[in-house]
């Protein structure tokens, strides 16, 4: 767990140390997306900061995870609430088996399902230093085809620095719930 828990945090340090602009690695696509159960934890940032903070939350999820002998089960992934600024809300997740107990309520972390439906989605292959890029062109694609955003923003971290030395094989998917 302490290896995932550093290398989420690399991870997400890199993510947000850059805007530089890319394009999607994989075609925008609408496709509808199940339910998905995770614990959660909410927080705000800056995009100074994100990257730490993402990493603070994951240590606490993982910790909590760890302690209570749950097991991942599947990918970890974040939410964005609202745009950067000086209070922008995010959460970082990771899926569980539906059977998991609920937090005490003395624990800021969450036991949520996620809800599904119809989503734009995109898969960014490569370094996180680009993802701001393909957000870009992935909102712009999005409002260009007249689909508007009907929840928060995820990214789910597929292949990363845990699976994969190489920046440029990393895979994150872009998801958005549309309407």
């Amino acid at each position: 767990m302490k290896k995932h828990f550093f290398l989420t945090v690399l991870a997400i340090i890199l993510l947000f140390t850059s805007s530089v602009s890319a394009k999607q690695s994989a075609p925008v696509q609408i496709k509808n997306v199940g339910e998905q159960t995770v614990l959660l934890l909410k927080g705000t940032s800056t995009r100074e900061t994100i990257g730490p903070d993402m990493g603070a939350m994951f240590g606490k999820v993982y910790a909590y995870m760890s302690g209570a002998g749950i097991q991942p089960a599947g990918p970890p992934l974040s939410l964005y609430y609202t745009e950067p600024g000086p209070q922008w809300k995010i959460a970082v997740a990771v899926p569980v088996a539906k059977e998991t107990g609920t937090p005490k309520a003395s624990e800021p972390i969450q036991l949520i399902t996620l809800a599904g439906g119809k989503m734009a989605s995109a898969m960014h292959m490569g370094p996180y230093k680009k993802l701001g890029g393909a957000w870009n062109t992935f909102s712009q694609w999005v409002k260009s085809n007249g689909y508007y955003p009907a929840g928060p923003a995820r990214e789910i971290y597929l292949v990363g620095p845990e699976k994969q030395p190489d920046p440029a094989k990393y895979q994150t998917q872009l998801l958005l719930p549309v309407h």
